[in-house]
């Protein structure tokens, strides 16, 4: 069994919420960290002075980013990426119904079910990577700093107490949330957050995807984990508290739960 831990960031351009990164053992990140600070004065300046590596600032300097990929690509396993759609999460909740208002409480926040849709599917299709990861590895979750780490902390031995124990046996530690200057895996990780986001939707995507696609010394396995609009309904609904009543589909008519069902 091997000690490994995932970097995961988040990207959003107000359309798709993106929490993507990257998992590697111990070992190689500790060798990533050393040639990624090598390199960081090909970074732009942060308000303190630091140099770091952020996609978004990133813009005008695409002939520095092959160098970066390059640290990237020597040293992960593979990468991850949990994409949500906000619309498509807005028109699910509305298709939600049941006899009582609706609150949604942290269910509104795209972070939030980006995050939840990560850790279920990361540890649910394990079986697509499996020659990635030996039955036994279990991955610790690193993310950067924010504002949800409250929620997420306090509410994780609720979440692992829903799953069964196969399902819980697959999870590392807590999750942690750190700093992007003391932790350089996360600046990796804020690199494939926002090129997932933005390859296909922006020019600057398209522009970055096509020069790290000649620069690239190695594909990087990626396992993307997206839900759709119709995804979304059923899977929103399972985590309602009904309070007695039955929950529908108001697009389809189907029932999505029964009054006493449990929340998921």
């Amino acid at each position: 069994m091997v000690a490994l831990r995932a970097f995961i960031d988040e990207s959003s351009d107000g359309h798709l919420l993106v929490l993507g990164g990257a998992v590697a053992d111990v070992a190689s990140w500790a060798a990533f960290s050393a040639e990624w600070g090598g390199i960081l004065p090909l970074g732009p300046i942060r308000k303190d002075g630091k140099r770091h590596f952020k996609f978004s600032e990133m813009a005008g300097r695409t002939d520095d980013m092959p160098a970066f990929w390059h640290v990237l690509q020597q040293h992960v396993r593979f990468l991850v990426a949990s994409v949500i759609e906000i619309p498509a999460l807005c028109a699910a909740q509305s298709r939600v119904k049941t006899v009582s208002p609706i609150k949604w409480g942290p269910h509104c926040d795209p972070w939030i079910v980006a995050f939840r849709n990560l850790m279920d599917g990361f540890h649910r299709r394990r079986g697509e990577f499996s020659t990635l990861l030996d039955d036994g590895d279990k991955v610790d979750f690193y993310f950067d700093n924010h504002s949800n780490e409250r929620k997420i902390v306090d509410g994780w031995e609720a979440y692992l107490a829903g799953l069964s124990p196969e399902e819980r046996s697959r999870f590392g530690l807590k999750p942690r949330f750190e700093d992007d200057t003391e932790f350089l895996p996360l600046q990796a990780a804020d690199f494939v957050a926002g090129l997932s986001r933005s390859t296909g939707r922006t020019a600057q995507g398209k522009a970055v995807n096509e020069i790290l696609t000649r620069h690239g010394k190695r594909k990087i396995p990626l396992l993307v984990l997206s839900m759709k609009e119709d995804a979304l309904v059923p899977w929103l609904a399972s985590r309602l508290h009904n309070q007695g009543w039955p929950i529908h589909d108001a697009k389809t008519g189907q029932r999505l739960r029964g009054a006493d069902d449990p929340v998921s």
